[in-house]
């Protein structure tokens, strides 16, 4: 017996007996509990039923449910905490009686019966909606109190080592779901409140009407928002004032994705779509003889070329692949041309000047690499490239003012997120670490600020780069935020002849988070007549960590409206 284990944390095989649980399989519904001898045995049973095992360490799935419980914990106490304030900031507001008689003064005696008609009936109804306030402020608390209590309680099941027999209340128990319920519930019975409205029948001369109609209108109350708000000196970075990523002259401007494990093809059709307001995807399936890599990246240039590179062999998961293709529209097929330089997953990807700037990821030597590569298309060769500062596995990267290549955040190792921004000058062949000014803090519970890993980002305007979306360490555990890159003028460095030192400032913190907390494997925005398109991933409801590999959401971004979903 393993004696790292201590006897409250052992836990027995059913199935060979005196031998620990060691695994756990998350395939699925599986969440099968393994020791050491059941791997193979539940390898071979995934095989037989043609599905993929995924088979991981007792430990880590134990750190999973500490995450997600934690971050549970975190929302429901959020919103309890929210809601006390709110409260509190409504009991402290001005009555609402003490203005109307401040406004009577003000007015002649010849209407002072009007206003006593607004004070009554204002009084009664507040002593009739009075007890309905009380009960639902009452279930509202009540309501996450009590969640909050179970949530604690599952944790601490955790801790006395009772975990693996709730394995499935703690994958399959949408918490978020639940919380998001009860926040509709209450909205809807405040909004039932609300309905009340006050109607006075005049009773002077129409000019007297018409000015108390304008001025003393009864308005609905408006709701507290504890959320920062939106400043009119940050939100102007917004507005969208770079051109169209496609050339003019390219009939078919599309968005795309390449359905991993498939032979599938999805193409979104933007001038058309755009015309109609329907955006339906055509998938298409492929004349190839293999299945599409995972944790590939693809990407479109402005000139129509789709290009696929890399990913993971989906018959043998530890090969990195090297593998790189161009798309051909007319024989639906995936033509290859020269192989990369290295194998590699989880990288970015984007097209400059001719080129194709191939950036980190997860290496076939089975590391984060920072190694980077460009592929001359006119040429049809690949060619090693400076190496980033830092190893990055799913960064996101975007070209800058047709110059710069910028890459943000990604992942240093297994544990670690990269806060760093570094930025690519082709014609020096050298990355630098960008220096930035950012909030130290964000967010209710003082939350650091970071750069997250499978995030999105665009140049938007000649100083601006949105980044939006991505994962924190935890795969499950998505983000909605969304920041700008303020980029002021650049200064020269006498050095070197090159302009290295711009300011670089983190500004409108979400002043438009995403609609939905989610990440991007195909983050490569498009702008499209004054739009940002995009595709995001879509979660599996019965894995928060998983997400659907024949689907994504297609958000479109515009200025000042904000994001709009269409699924």
């Amino acid at each position: 017996m393993n004696n790292q284990y201590s006897q409250s944390e052992i836990v027995l095989c059913d199935i060979h007996q005196g031998e620990l649980i060691t695994h756990v399989c998350l395939a699925n519904t599986c969440l099968t509990p393994l020791c050491s001898k059941c791997i193979k045995q539940h390898n071979d049973y995934h095989k037989s039923l043609n599905t993929y095992p995924e088979i991981e360490l007792l430990e880590d799935v134990k750190k999973m449910c500490e995450v997600k419980l934690k971050s549970a914990i975190n929302n429901f106490t959020i919103e309890l905490d929210n809601y006390q304030l709110l409260k509190k900031a409504q009991r402290e507001e001005e009555d609402e009686i003490t203005k109307i008689k401040r406004a009577k003064k003000q007015l002649i005696d010849q209407i002072e019966n009007y206003f006593n008609e607004v004070e009554e009936r204002i009084l009664e109804i507040k002593k009739r909606d009075k007890p309905n306030e009380d009960a639902i402020a009452h279930e509202f608390s009540t309501s996450l109190e009590s969640m909050t209590t179970t949530l604690y309680s599952y944790y601490a099941s955790i801790e006395r080592n009772e975990f693996v027999k709730n394995l499935k209340d703690f994958f399959f128990t949408d918490f978020e779901g639940q919380l998001r319920q009860i926040l509709d519930h209450n909205q809807e019975e405040e909004r039932k409140l609300s309905k009340n409205n006050i109607e006075i029948n005049p009773k002077f001369q129409k000019e007297f009407s018409s000015f108390l109609d304008a001025n003393f209108k009864l308005k609905p109350q408006k709701k507290i928002s504890i959320s920062t708000k939106l400043k009119d000196e940050e939100g102007k970075y917004f507005k969208i004032t770079k051109g169209n990523y496609y050339d003019n002259n390219v009939y078919k401007q599309y968005l795309h994705f390449f359905q991993h494990k498939s032979k599938f093809l999805h193409l979104l059709d933007l001038e058309e779509s755009d015309k109609r307001q329907e955006f339906d995807f055509q998938k298409i399936e492929l004349n190839i003889d293999f299945k599409i890599p995972r944790w590939h990246r693809s990407v479109a240039t402005p000139y129509g070329e789709i290009y696929l590179t890399g990913g993971v062999d989906t018959e043998n998961t530890e090969k990195k692949l090297n593998s790189a293709y161009v798309y051909d529209f007319n024989k639906r097929t995936l033509i290859p041309i020269k192989a990369m330089k290295l194998g590699r997953s989880g990288h970015a990807l984007t097209y400059l000047d001719g080129y194709l700037y191939v950036i980190g990821g997860f290496s076939e030597d089975h590391e984060f690499t920072s190694r980077c590569e460009r592929y001359n298309i006119r040429k049809d060769t690949w060619q090693e490239i400076a190496s980033m500062n830092l190893p990055a596995n799913n960064p996101c990267v975007c070209v800058f003012n047709d110059r710069y290549i910028y890459k943000f955040g990604g992942k240093i190792n297994d544990d670690q997120l990269s806060n760093t921004i570094e930025r690519y000058n082709p014609l020096l062949d050298r990355w630098i670490v960008i220096n930035f000014e950012h909030p130290k803090k964000i967010g209710h519970d003082g939350e650091k600020f970071c750069l997250y890993s499978s995030a999105a980002c665009c140049q938007i305007s000649d100083s601006s780069i949105f980044v939006f979306g991505g994962t924190h360490i935890n795969y499950s555990q998505k983000t909605a935020s969304s920041f700008l890159v303020h980029i002021e003028k650049e200064e020269k460095d006498k050095k070197y002849n090159e302009e290295i030192k711009p300011s670089h400032r983190i500004v409108g913190f979400d002043l438009y988070p995403l609609p939905i907390a989610e990440a991007f494997w195909n983050n490569q925005p498009i702008i499209h007549e004054g739009n940002i398109y995009c595709l995001q991933n879509v979660q599996n409801e019965s894995n928060t960590s998983a997400v659907y590999l024949d689907r994504r959401r297609l958000l479109r971004f515009s200025y000042p409206e904000g994001w709009k979903v269409f699924e």
